[in-house]
This record gives structure tokens, C-alpha cells and sequence, in this order.
């Protein structure tokens, strides 16, 4: 069962986010993460190395070194350029 998970709704360009997810009772072979590609994974916690699995802004997760837990810190990238749009 999962209890809890946790990733921030907006953060600031060059910031880090953390994000995590707990759960209890789970039986799972592979956690797959998905994320934006204006984002880069910096930390993966509770994961072993051999377990993690990161390519094209996607993770497969195949174990972690205690179950219930995974930790993750993610670092934005910046946008080299200014948008900006009129409605007039």
C-alpha cells in the first residue's frame, strides 16, 4: 500500500526538488520514473547503484537497500532564453 508521496507542485529555475515515496506491504519487481526533460536526476536515495537504471528522462528502479523508501533530488535546468507573450 502506498503511504505517501511527495513532489512539489512549482520550483524555481536552478533549484533542487526533492521528492520521495513510502509504502508498506508492496510487493513490486521494477519502479519506473518518468520525468520532464527539463529536470536531471542529482540523488537517488536508498537506491544502490546496480539498481538503478537512468536513461532518456526515465529510471527503473529494481531494488532498494530497505523497503518502503525511495528518495529523490532532482535539479532544474535553467532556460537560456525569455518567453514572453501578449494577449493584445
Amino acid at each position: 500500500m502506498l503511504k505517501s508521496f511527495y513532489l512539489p507542485n512549482e520550483a524555481l529555475q536552478g533549484e533542487d526538488i526533492p521528492a520521495h515515496v513510502t509504502w508498506d506491504n508492496l510487493d513490486w519487481d521494477k519502479i519506473i520514473i518518468t520525468y520532464s526533460n527539463s529536470l536531471d536526476v542529482k540523488d537517488v536515495y536508498n537506491v544502490l547503484p546496480d539498481c538503478l537504471k537512468k536513461e532518456n528522462h526515465r529510471m527503473a528502479i529494481n531494488s532498494t537497500e530497505t523497503d518502503g523508501y525511495i528518495g529523490l533530488l532532482f535539479k532544474t535546468n535553467l532556460k537560456k532564453g525569455i518567453e514572453i507573450w501578449s494577449t493584445w
